[in-house]
């Protein structure tokens, strides 16, 4: 086996299993991985994952290939566990305490039945709804959601 790299999700990606079954990836295309979280709080909770090393997802918000995984892996889940959250994890530098212990963006899809709407536009965050394709031009605000159809 190839030796791993410093970047769990490079590794996973790379097919070099750090964590067994767990890391493999149930769904994917060209350009992005899907697997399961490792320590999840809840089941199902899953990972859209892009091929390349890159810190933040905000480059693949426009691109089809990551919207068509999306919407696929978030029906699979939807059906199984009803309704999800979306959020990323990423950064701007390596080595961000942001960045939640991997220097590789990667976005969550969260089983959630209960809407955090209420908690989350009661914060004194500016929260804005808009579409995946929109998060790109909106990279100024601090803060975004948006809802996994």
């Amino acid at each position: 086996m190839e030796a791993l790299t410093e970047c769990r999700f490079c590794n996973i990606v790379g097919g070099k299993y750090r964590y067994e079954r767990i890391d493999e990836p149930f769904a994917s295309n060209d350009e992005f991985i899907a697997v399961a979280s490792i320590g999840a709080f809840v089941e199902g909770w899953s990972l859209i994952i892009p091929r390349i090393h890159q810190l933040s997802m905000k480059d693949f918000y426009t691109r089809p290939q990551f919207a068509n995984l999306v919407r696929s892996v978030g029906s699979l889940l939807t059906r199984q566990y009803g309704p999800l959250i979306a959020f990323e994890h990423g950064s701007n530098k390596e080595g961000s305490i942001t960045a939640c212990g991997t220097d590789h963006g990667h976005l969550h899809l969260v089983p959630c039945r209960e809407s955090l709407l209420p908690q989350l536009l009661g914060s004194r965050m500016q929260w804005v709804r808009t579409l995946p394709s929109e998060i790109p031009l909106r990279q100024a605000i601090m803060s975004i959601y948006f809802i996994v159809n």
